[in-house]
């Protein structure tokens, strides 16, 4: 992450970025209500729910606490890899438009970030946890591929 935000850095300092047109999120995709951050049994879990409909994620406890600094608005003592990102977005004018969880290749999710400067916008491969914790500090929306939802409520 902090070498992306270096290699950003570069190229805005050189004024050499093409961005691309932006699209309106696909008719697969659904906005997430619920961003949430728990333990269970030692695992650091992220979850992402709209209504009965859910998509639960194992994360590393660095990632955990930092979606979690974000949901609370706690600031860091110092600033983390997130924080830098937003600060580098937010000189350069980019906002974070939305960012989209849209895969699962040998149970590892995928998500793109998507960026806006003026009338344009650069779509980012991601982390999915990078990519929410961004969203989380810039209230960008988060949306999750349909295919990846589970149903999280429990049928009478």
């Amino acid at each position: 992450l902090f070498s992306l935000a270096i290699y950003l850095t570069y190229i805005y300092a050189k004024q050499k970025v093409q961005f691309g047109v932006g699209l309106m999120p696909r008719r697969d995709m659904v906005k997430v209500e619920r961003v949430e951050v728990f333990t269970s049994e030692g695992s650091y879990i992220i979850r992402l729910s709209k209504g009965c409909k859910g998509l639960v994620m194992v994360t590393n406890p660095y990632q955990a606490e930092s979606v979690f600094r974000a949901l609370k608005k706690v600031p860091s003592m110092r600033p983390v890899a997130h924080d830098l990102m937003v600060q580098i977005f937010k000189s350069y004018g980019i906002s974070v438009e939305r960012v989209e969880i849209t895969k699962l290749v040998n149970r590892t999710y995928y998500a793109k970030i998507l960026l806006k400067k003026d009338n344009s916008f650069l779509t980012l491969d991601a982390r999915p946890s990078d990519a929410i914790a961004i969203a989380l500090r810039m209230n960008a929306d988060i949306y999750v591929n349909k295919a990846l939802l589970s149903d999280f409520c429990r049928k009478l």
